[in-house]
């Protein structure tokens, strides 16, 4: 029963951190704050997502905002953002429930007082933070992780059905998810086939590979595509050359060293280890290693980092039975300072991309566009324009391929609201500015708008 109880205490704890998060500001924190809102409302209004991605948040958020739009009288748009902002509060911490399970079957001597350690890993790190507000669909995604874990960790027999059955559905869900968190999580199921089956496996990964490569396929090609080609461009300018950030430089040292554990436990204590955790350890110390690599290209170092906690978690917990007391000691203040250190700068940049009362000012611009304009602005800022003008838009990624097709576009500049969102500067992204031949239409204490209005004799120069 004390154990139950510290589970739900911890639950509800983190439940309670992101609403504070998530409901500090009239706006959803985050550069992709503005992306959420806008997909729910298209898929209510029009039926359809309005830029492809794995669909399942964006459906359970629509039937959760029709099911209450039934029942209260809140304008739509409010409606829309403070069930997002619920929703994503709420739903990370079902996780709990097959990790209660999961913890006593990967160590059955677990002592509570690592359980409570290794929930905030789970709950209140640096990974699992970052994941509120804008980075929602990847939180979403992590209760599906570890009930894919869970599920398939208790396969015996390919006879019972029923299990299989549940293993597969908790797979597709991850999949319909986050396309990242699948990503991964396929890698490790890969390599933990190749481990434990060795040759044997390869017909099973291949069988595995092609049946994920369709499924992503049917919802976005594009990923598919990545999917299939990412080894062609994981190790593209490493990130090792780019210089690495404390945290990251942390996030390596911390992998390192539980890495360093598990094979010193390999060593000294196999005999101790069971048959089945002997080959998740192998293959959770495999995956925490390659993915550690300083090798990665930034930006994919960056999102794999995010996801790293997952084997971090599954492994401490097995090796914890087999550290002596002063090892485990320091692998415990090693995970309370690697959770909480970071954490509170999450806490303090989760802001939303713009101030309110820039939000506000973006409703004087909608006079000046129509169904053939598109509006061109930073990233982070493109998402709330699109939400308060129900305009189209693009971010300067996709200024050349947005000027061919329009007839009109929309320069917009930010002056002033811009919030902190990292350490280093004042905006993560710069401002876009206007072509050659743009005039300027709007001017405000917030925003600079310049209209180009296509002719043959126009530059579309920067």
């Amino acid at each position: 029963m004390k154990r139950k109880i510290i589970f739900l205490l911890i639950g509800l704890s983190a439940i309670a951190v992101r609403l504070l998060i998530n409901f500090k500001y009239q706006l959803i924190p985050g550069i992709n704050g503005g992306y959420y809102p806008l997909q729910i409302r298209h898929l209510l209004n029009a039926g359809s997502l309005a830029f492809a991605d794995m669909p399942l948040l964006f459906y359970f958020d629509a039937l959760i905002i029709k099911l209450a739009n039934l029942v209260t009288d809140v304008e739509f748009n409010t409606l829309i953002i403070n069930t997002i902002k619920l929703i994503d509060s709420i739903f990370y911490s079902l996780v709990l429930l097959p990790v209660f399970f999961l913890l006593k079957k990967l160590n059955p001597q677990i002592r509570l007082y690592q359980e409570i350690v290794l929930l905030f890993l789970l709950c209140f790190s640096n990974s699992s933070l970052i994941f509120v507000s804008d980075i929602q669909k990847n939180g979403f995604a992590i209760p599906f992780v570890f009930l894919f874990i869970y599920f398939a960790s208790e396969i015996r027999t390919w006879q019972n059905k029923k299990l299989l059955f549940f293993t597969g559905l908790s797979f597709i869900m991850l999949a319909l998810s986050h396309f990242g968190a699948f990503a991964i999580t396929l890698f490790m199921l890969l390599v933990y086939l190749a481990v434990k089956y060795k040759k044997k496996a390869l017909l099973p990964i291949f069988l595995i590979t092609i049946f994920a490569v369709f499924l992503i396929a049917v919802f976005d090609s594009v990923r598919a595509i990545r999917l299939i080609t990412i080894a062609l461009q994981i190790f593209q300018e490493p990130a090792i050359s780019q210089g690495l950030s404390a945290l990251e430089l942390m996030q390596i040292l911390f992998s390192y060293t539980i890495t360093a554990l598990g094979l010193w436990v390999f060593h000294k204590k196999k005999q101790e280890i069971t048959a089945e955790n002997q080959v998740l350890l192998k293959t959770l110390l495999i995956i925490i290693f390659i993915f550690s690599l300083p090798l990665f290209a930034m930006e994919y170092l960056k999102r794999i980092q995010l996801m790293l906690f997952v084997p971090q978690f599954l492994a401490i917990a097995i090796l914890w039975q087999h550290l002596k007391k002063k090892s485990a000691f320091v692998l415990m203040l090693a995970i309370i300072l690697f959770s909480l250190l970071p954490a509170l700068q999450v806490l303090k940049f989760k802001k939303p991309s713009i101030s309110y009362a820039a939000f506000q000012d973006l409703k004087n611009i909608k006079q000046l566009t129509d169904n053939e304009t598109i509006i061109i602005a930073r990233h982070g800022l493109e998402w709330w324009v699109a939400w308060q003008l129900e305009c189209k838009i693009a971010n300067e990624k996709a200024r050349n391929s947005a000027i061919k097709k329009h007839k009109t576009i929309i320069f917009l500049e930010q002056r002033k609201g811009r919030n902190i969102l990292n350490s280093q500067s004042k905006s993560i992204f710069t401002e876009v500015k206007p072509a050659k031949g743009s005039k300027k239409i709007y001017s405000s204490n917030y925003f600079v708008a310049y209209r180009l209005q296509k002719s043959s004799k126009t530059s579309f120069g920067k």
